[in-house]
């Protein structure tokens, strides 16, 4: 994935590395491909009423009943500009936007041995040496389980993988708020009629399942099996599409199913918007009135390197949420990570092209996604990307943790315990790149009250 800064909204994982799982690749047809174009999106708008309309119009959907939150799908033969207009005029209505657009931009790939001497057995290579999880002593923080209570955790995201041997005993039946709202997430091969691939809410493109491999591997101890749920919430296309109309949704999906930490490595820099979505804005702020912590990505349009650093995306920056940035193995910040005083800490990462370096090992679909059939992608089962998405589920599975073993904290009191017990990496303590430091799953987990004296 580019570096480069722009307006656009997208995933938060950067350029990957993909890796095999034994006897799981698949011959690939490697003729040059034509796909069909995703579903349009912003084609609707968000309308937020100051009390319950005691007639709500005819083709308002319902978000979410405490905020009087409504989606309005532009007929055809509407203008969006003309219909976003009658919305704003209208007295009743607090505010009215078009549901902001989240795309994604391509993945960059590199090549990798077939069978790379880092796996062990079927399944997954040892957890203990892998750079991320030691670099913030997630083993040791293992060690001092007892008793783990379980804990349900939603991504929302591409999807994900159902049958991953090492995901599937621990996900939850998934959600797919990308078909109830677009329809069906099918691939379609314009010089073949006879192709097409239903999806039917699995993840279509690979960035959910590595995020759900992640913090399987964190708070489950690195085992196929566990006390912490994930709970697949399905808001793109196979492309990584999305916007603030299914975020919302999915977010009241995650609130209907009892989610106690949501992972959102989706985000914007907001050129053309500066304060994102108002819409998403409230929402977010809803799920934390309702104890549930969410987790988000700063994103990763800077360039650190040149002195150019962006801004931190939307939703990250919103109040409340706790944004994380990336470092490297060598532990300096990523050169693409997004910095800005609403920075809480950062966590691994992954190198970049610029910067060389390890990325983050996870899982990946053992079907073909979307980037497969692009040729983008040659192997299944398991890849190496890096990113501020990656970062993310880092500071999740952490999170997932502490409420196993303290179930009665709350969004704020998470967040302090990140932000308490974080490695410091400049000596004021605090900075935009950093925030109050790198994660440290151990100090997190057997923080005591006594220890803030």
């Amino acid at each position: 994935m580019s570096f480069q800064r722009s307006h656009c909204c997208r995933f938060l994982g950067a350029s990957v590395l993909l890796l095999a799982l034994a006897g799981c690749q698949q011959a690939l047809n490697t003729e040059p491909q034509q796909f069909s174009p995703p579903a349009v999106l912003g084609h609707e708008i968000l309308v937020r009423y100051q009390l319950p309309p005691a007639i709500p119009p005819v083709g308002l959907t319902l978000i979410n009943r405490d905020l009087n939150l409504y989606a309005w799908r532009v007929p055809q033969g509407h203008q969006l500009a003309q219909d976003l207009q009658n919305f704003q005029r209208d007295p009743q209505i607090r505010y009215a936007e078009v549901s902001q657009i989240y795309p994604m931009e391509p993945f960059q790939v590199a090549d990798l041995p077939d069978t790379p001497e880092a796996f062990a057995a079927e399944i997954f290579p040892k957890m203990e040496s892998l750079w991320n999880l030691k670099t913030i002593q997630v083993p040791e923080a293992w060690k001092q389980l007892q008793n783990p209570q379980p804990v349900k955790v939603a991504i929302i995201d591409s999807g994900v993988d159902p049958q991953h041997p090492f995901l599937k005993q621990n996900l939850l039946p998934l959600e797919d708020i990308w078909n109830e709202v677009q329809g069906k997430d099918i691939l379609r091969n314009l010089r073949d009629p006879s192709f097409n691939q239903d999806y039917q809410g699995r993840d279509g493109n690979g960035h959910g399942t590595h995020i759900a491999g992640i913090i399987q591997m964190v708070a489950n101890q690195g085992k196929p099996e566990g006390p912490i749920q994930i709970l697949p919430i399905k808001a793109t296309n196979l492309e990584g599409a999305t916007d603030a109309h299914l975020l919302t949704q999915a977010l009241q999906r995650a609130m209907d199913k009892d989610a106690e930490l949501i992972n959102l490595s989706i985000g914007t820099v907001g050129l053309r918007n500066p304060s994102g979505s108002q819409a998403l804005k409230d929402m977010v702020a809803l799920v934390q009135t309702k104890g549930i912590a969410i987790v988000a990505a700063t994103g990763n349009e800077s360039q650190r390197s040149r002195s150019a650093v962006a801004r931190i995306s939307a939703p990250a920056f919103y109040e409340g949420v706790i944004s994380v940035g990336a470092v490297t193995d060598q532990l300096q910040i990523a050169d693409y990570s997004n910095g800005g005083p609403e920075i809480e800490l950062v966590a691994p990462g992954g190198g970049s092209k610029l910067q060389g370096g390890e990325k983050i090992l996870s899982t990946w679909p053992t079907y073909p996604t979307l980037e497969n059939f692009k040729l983008a992608v040659e192997t299944l089962g398991y890849a190496s990307t890096s990113g501020t998405s990656m970062a993310t589920p880092h500071v999740t599975g952490t999170l997932a943790l502490i409420l196993s073993q303290e179930p009665h904290l709350n969004p704020t009191q998470l967040r302090a315990r990140l932000m308490v017990t974080a490695t410091p990496m400049v000596k004021t303590g605090f900075d935009s790149a950093s925030g109050w430091g790198r994660l440290d799953a151990f100090k997190a987990l057997t923080f005591k009250a006594d220890d803030a004296n």
